[in-house]
């Protein structure tokens, strides 16, 4: 299924398809990451440990690695020196930024 149909379904079992909208053109940026938040804790509180662990069980992006957290590190300093070698300067970002700065970049060529 498209996103989009999965969207059109989820937003008429909300009963209002306009929701997005008007979510996006009457709240800042900050209330709508203010409601997410509250939308995460209430779903959070639903949540009894063994639904965390079927979680882990059937979701595979948030299986634990079975690689190496050490093998891992070792090729990031490695490939951060030699990219330093040939010219580069690396730079330890933010693990936070704003919402769409990879979206938003990739519309434009």
């Amino acid at each position: 299924m498209k996103q989009q149909n999965i969207i059109t379904n989820v937003l008429e079992k909300a009963g209002n398809k306009n929701l997005i909208n008007e979510l996006i053109t009457r709240l800042s940026q900050s209330e709508i990451n203010t409601l997410l938040l509250a939308l995460s804790k209430e779903i959070a509180n639903k949540n009894t440990p063994n639904d965390i662990l079927n979680k882990y069980e059937s979701n595979r992006f948030v299986k634990p690695s079975e690689l190496s957290p050490i093998k891992v590190k070792q090729v990031e300093i490695l490939m951060l020196e030699m990219a330093e070698a040939s010219g580069f300067s690396s730079v330890l970002l933010s693990p936070a930024s704003p919402l769409g700065s990879c979206s938003v970049i990739a519309k434009y060529p």
